[in-house]
């Protein structure tokens, strides 16, 4: 009778300090519970132990990584809404709002973590954290921090620290928010519904550069864009006047909204 208070005791006290337990309390417990043949407790409590570990290797760069997975989360659910609305029809000016007010508080905090650490790899705070750095300054509206950390993706790239497909994004943000032809086609502007391309610097060029980034070729890319018959080069060739100026009336917009910061 002892004997089973005791294991029943010893269970509430796992149970109970479970969020406090590190690696070894984590282990012992898994033990513990594979001796008393409790699967139900030994599955919940295994798959802790990764989190544990990597919290106990390195408290920093754990704190770090979780702090840019919430960034992440952020960043991604507010442009999901944002789509929705866009899709539904509904007045999306109040969501645009609450996500440029989200974009300059992460932009600042993922500038400072930046220039602390460096451009963090996936090996050093995990793909999801790693991918929030590049989020974080590719949404950034404010271009002298875009046009600072270009350099510091570049090296990043070079190093295994990032992808190339983010350089390329940012590559073309950064000259689109210049007013200046992008090069590997990232970049659209939404108009009544269609997907146009910022001007490119040379459409015959672009999948060859597209695919040294890791990018699909371009009429993959653009085959969502909403025109009825679908994109082509030679829509684009066709209509270039077309694109350069619905660049141009983005462009004062986006002159007009940095100039109200």
């Amino acid at each position: 009778m002892l004997k089973n208070l005791f294991y029943i005791c010893l269970f509430l006290l796992f149970c109970n300090t479970s969020e406090a337990q590190n690696f070894s309390s984590i282990v012992d417990s898994c033990h513990y519970y594979l001796d008393k043949q409790d699967t139900m407790s030994f599955n919940k409590t295994y798959i802790r132990i990764l989190d544990a570990y990597e919290k106990e290797y390195d408290a920093e760069l754990y704190s770090i990584g979780k702090e840019l997975k919430e960034i992440r989360i952020e960043d991604q659910s507010i442009r999901l809404l944002l789509m929705d609305a866009w899709r539904k029809k509904r007045n999306a000016d109040k969501i645009r709002k609450i996500m440029d007010s989200i974009d300059r508080r992460n932009a600042a905090r993922v500038t400072e973590i930046i220039d602390q650490y460096g451009w963090l790899s996936p090996d050093d705070i995990g793909y999801e954290a790693n991918e929030a750095l590049f989020l974080c300054i590719q949404h950034s509206e404010d271009s002298l921090i875009q046009n600072k950390y270009l350099p510091i993706l570049k090296e990043a790239v070079l190093k295994g620290a990032a992808k190339g497909w983010q350089y390329a994004f940012l590559t073309d943000r950064c000259l689109m928010n210049q007013g200046e032809k992008q090069i590997y086609g990232t970049q659209r502007i939404i108009r009544n519904g269609v997907h146009y391309l910022v001007p490119l610097q040379d459409i015959n060029k672009v999948d060859s550069l597209r695919k040294e980034m890791g990018l699909e070729p371009l009429s993959e890319y653009m085959k969502d864009c909403g025109l009825k018959n679908g994109w082509s080069k030679e829509f684009y060739k066709n209509n270039i006047k077309l694109h350069e100026s619905i660049f141009d009336s983005w462009f004062q917009s986006f002159k007009q909204k940095k100039n109200s910061y």
